[in-house]
């Protein structure tokens, strides 16, 4: 999956030159939280800082399909000895609606399904174990720019998604700063 999305993102930056009105990308960086049970776990910090890519085309004005990987952190677990880091990202495919509040602040509202890993890396005296699983689910996110120039805006957003691991969920929210360039 992640050679597919590469080479989606290297398709839509080579054909930039030729025909790339309505492509864009984007990438963001800040603060994660992925909420999973930490039962048992006298020390557990589910925060941490991730990222995303993406880029997209605007098939209308205002609705475009949207490729994206993400980077949502990991969660910490520790105690009597034991460890174990949690970490989770994903690949997604979806739809944007794009609009503008003003000629300088616009917004999006974007859906679609992700293909998310979680990786669990642990640890006790003498005893390291790793394991990841994927599972396919949805994601949403909703997001607010402001244009420093036609193609350059500064971007704030929040993406929702969860993860599955053994068939425990983790619910994970990447809170962003970044930049969108349109081509």
């Amino acid at each position: 999956m992640k050679k597919i999305i590469l080479s989606a993102f290297i398709a839509i930056a080579a054909s930039a030159g030729a025909h790339a009105e309505g492509i864009y990308v984007g990438v963001a960086a800040g603060g994660t939280n992925i909420d999973l049970d930490c039962e048992g776990a006298p020390s557990c910090d589910k925060s941490d800082t991730g990222f995303k890519l993406f880029g997209g085309y605007k098939l209308t004005e205002n609705i475009a399909v949207e490729a994206h990987y993400a980077d949502y952190g990991k969660a910490k677990l520790s105690g009597g000895g034991v460890s174990a880091d949690v970490k989770m990202s994903g690949f997604g495919l979806g739809v944007a609606y794009l609009g503008d509040f003003t000629t300088d602040w616009n917004g999006v509202v974007r859906a679609g399904v992700a293909r998310n890993k979680i990786k669990v890396d642990g640890s006790a005296p003498g005893f390291t174990s790793s394991d990841s699983e994927n599972k396919t689910k949805a994601y949403v996110g909703a997001g607010v720019g402001y244009k420093l120039t036609k193609e350059v805006a500064l971007t704030a957003a929040i993406d929702y998604t969860e993860g599955e691991f053994q068939g425990d969920k983790a619910k994970t929210t990447l809170y962003t700063i970044g930049v969108n360039y349109n081509f």
